[in-house]
């Protein structure tokens, strides 16, 4: 029930759970697509207190995360405002929805649905003309759930972890994009 959840934005002082949170996720999702030693690198690089403290006082950048009845965070949303955009991506009104992730117990419960929306809103009032985001191409739960939440492809591009390159979808979403000018409702979250 998306109605359990509540959604608190993070502050500087929230960076180091943050920063756990964030790590922790990542691993439960991704920690299996690489050698140990260059998931190791990308994590100590990636997920560092200190850049997630200046991430956080950045104006540019919004973390959410949403917490269920006994107060424990279940996923979260980091969005960024005015760029840097991805080659190839000519509007530079759009948000960058930059990580999306769930603890493992929570996939299935609603909190995803109910992020999505905050970030959709969330680019809405910001002005942004919609949201982009990079997903595995080979992660077909998360490719659905952006789908469902009015995602489409707009182009195959590289991401890498470490020296490592992986095929990922550039995905595009446009505030309006339910006709009504405003982000869609979220539904129930992909199964």
């Amino acid at each position: 029930m998306a109605d359990s959840f509540e959604l608190r934005q993070a502050t500087v002082d929230d960076a180091a759970w943050v920063t756990r949170l964030m790590a922790d996720c990542f691993l439960a999702a991704y920690g299996d697509v690489a050698d140990a030693a260059t998931i190791e690198r990308h994590v100590q690089r990636t997920f560092d207190v200190e850049l997630v403290r200046a991430e956080l006082m950045s104006g540019a950048n919004e973390f959410w995360y949403a917490v269920d009845a006994s107060q424990q965070p279940q996923g979260f949303v980091l969005l960024r405002f005015g760029g840097p955009w991805p080659d190839g991506l000519e509007d530079r009104q759009l948000a960058e929805l930059r990580r999306f992730y769930l603890r493992p117990p929570a996939i299935g419960g609603g909190s995803a649905a109910v992020l999505m929306a905050r970030a959709q809103s969330r680019a809405s009032e910001r002005g942004a003309s919609g949201l982009f985001l990079s997903v595995y191409q080979k992660a077909p739960r998360p490719l659905r759930f952006y789908e469902k939440h009015g995602f489409r492809r707009h182009a195959a591009i590289k991401f890498y972890i470490d020296h490592v390159e992986f095929d990922d979808w550039l995905m595009l979403w446009r505030v309006g994009a339910d006709g009504a000018g405003k982000p869609a409702s979220p539904a129930s979250e992909a199964s």
